[in-house]
């Protein structure tokens, strides 16, 4: 299990639970990288509006491999820009 970080877009988000979403993001460094983001739903989640579609963000993720299935777990936050 390893930690990586990335700076990429967010190209889609799906419902996964009351509390969750499936969030697919594209980084530079890693291609399309899709994971669950807990509590992404919730009012006062940890997200807050990190998750928009086409929103740029700052990604740290967990990759945990099983025998048949890849795992990513999501932590994101949003990046504005100076204007």
């Amino acid at each position: 299990m390893s930690t990586e970080k990335a700076v990429g877009l967010v190209i889609r988000v799906v419902d996964f639970s009351e509390t969750s979403c499936i969030v697919t993001i594209f980084t530079r460094e890693f291609g399309k990288v899709a994971g669950l983001a807990k509590g992404a739903r919730r009012l006062k989640g940890p997200f807050d509006s990190a998750l928009d579609l086409l929103s740029q963000v700052r990604l740290v993720f967990l990759r945990k491999s099983s025998d048949a299935l890849d795992q990513t777990a999501l932590y994101a936050a949003a990046l504005f820009n100076k204007l």
